[in-house]
């Protein structure tokens, strides 16, 4: 029986990875139904979801410059570029091969992420807690799975298949950082996305750069909120610096 479960795995893989490759539009449109039960249209896009669609299709295809900023090693040279290395947090490496990685050299707090693709990273709050066999067994996983397919986003199956270690950013609290998300349209900042509860529940909320609360769509998005979420201290220099890293590029 879980051979039977494999071999049907593996073969709606594989027939999705050939129909994505060979109808990247028509999978985009079909995933877009069944996700925001909406048709797609891809030539003349109006909403927000719809142009990123379009720029996945046709901006980002082909592009070696998306190729390296969506490469989470890569992007740190043009952050660098940009005279903003001191936003850079810090890393202990970054490897091909699993069997390169010293564990033993490591902080007991570090964190494990691939280079190419999304939610492929390993937090290791606890080295001692956790089986390194098993850490390292996943992230071999990862490496030797590619991204990109399911996404339709090709860009991503052009990269090199990487992972950085990375310093674990600690709070007073335990948790996990809030993490606030710059829309830039064009070079300039448009909406703010705060996601909150990284760790448990994930909360995605929204404001306009005068932090007023915008009442936007979203999968992770609380029905209720009876709770505040303050304007952080640094919020100016936030927007600057996204206005200095996005411009050039239609949406970032």
């Amino acid at each position: 029986m879980r051979f039977i479960k494999w071999m049907y795995n593996k073969t709606h893989y594989y027939c999705y990875k050939i129909l994505v490759t060979i109808f990247p539009v028509g999978m985009s449109k079909y995933k877009y139904k069944r996700i925001l039960h909406k048709n797609l249209d891809i030539k003349n896009p109006k909403t927000f979801n719809e142009k990123i669609q379009y720029l996945k299709l046709n901006d980002y295809y082909n592009d070696k410059n998306i190729e390296l900023l969506a490469d989470k090693f890569e992007v740190r040279k043009y952050i660098e570029k940009k005279g903003l290395s001191f936003l850079l947090n810090d890393i202990y490496g970054v490897y091909d091969n699993v069997n390169d990685l010293d564990w033993e050299q490591l902080p007991n707090s570090f964190v494990l992420k691939c280079t190419f693709g999304a939610q492929r990273n390993i937090i290791i709050e606890d080295k001692n807690k956790v089986s390194k066999k098993e850490v390292l067994k996943k992230m071999n996983y990862f490496l030797k799975t590619p991204f990109g397919y399911e996404t339709v986003e090709f860009h991503y199956l052009k990269m090199k298949r990487r992972f950085l270690v990375e310093k674990y950013l600690e709070t007073s609290d335990g948790s996990y950082p809030v993490d606030y998300k710059v829309f830039c349209m064009n070079g300039k900042p448009r909406i703010i996305e705060v996601c909150l509860n990284r760790k448990s529940d994930m909360k995605a909320l929204f404001f306009d750069l005068k932090w007023n609360h915008l009442n936007i769509e979203s999968k992770s998005l609380p029905k209720n909120i009876d709770f505040e979420i303050l304007k952080p201290k640094k919020l100016k220099d936030m927007l600057n610096f996204s206005v200095k890293l996005s411009e050039g590029f239609r949406f970032v």
